[in-house]
């Protein structure tokens, strides 16, 4: 009798389709805010707890990130920040080609935070930072409609890095 010595195909380690991932955000006071400017150095950042169990959307929905990133969220009276820190064993292939606010950043290098205040995962707010600091923001309504059109005051900066590429992110807790 032989025995496959292969590991079995990785399954996705959640159903996504009921999946809700919790992250949880520290508590900061208005004046020990970060300065958004794609600089992850604030020592203030070091109080959020990392998140670092994330998983793809393209192209293998639901399998484990292929690079390592770290994210972290604070908030204030003010505020939500989010600090996101993407690893890259190749940060020279690294593509931002668009700083147009709302601008077209297919092939970029992004990031992409949603916010579902209500928790209907359907209706919620999109922003998007790609690896130059180019910004887009939407509103989602009924998970099919994202309304481009919509703006908000909100302030996001990236810098690319030796080993891959930083984000920083205020949006208005109002």
């Amino acid at each position: 009798m032989a025995l496959d010595a292969r590991p079995p195909a990785a399954a996705p380690m959640h159903d996504f389709n009921t999946y809700m991932p919790m992250a949880r955000a520290t508590r900061i006071e208005a004046a020990e805010a970060p300065a958004i400017d794609g600089d992850l150095s604030d020592p203030v950042w070091q109080r959020g707890e990392p998140i670092t169990e994330l998983y793809q959307t393209d192209p293998d929905t639901g399998q484990p990130a292929t690079e390592r990133t770290d994210v972290r969220f604070l908030y204030d009276a003010n505020n939500l920040y989010v600090y996101i820190y993407c690893y890259d064993r190749h940060p020279e292939r690294i593509r931002g080609t668009s700083m147009n606010r709302d601008g077209n950043f297919g092939g970029d290098d992004t990031v992409r935070v949603y916010l579902d205040p209500l928790n209907t995962r359907r209706n919620g707010y999109q922003f998007v930072l790609n690896s130059l600091g180019g910004r887009l923001d939407q509103l989602i309504q009924n998970n099919t409609d994202f309304i481009r059109e919509w703006n908000t005051i909100w302030d996001g900066k990236a810098r690319v890095v030796a080993d891959g590429w930083t984000a920083e992110m205020a949006m208005p807790a109002s």
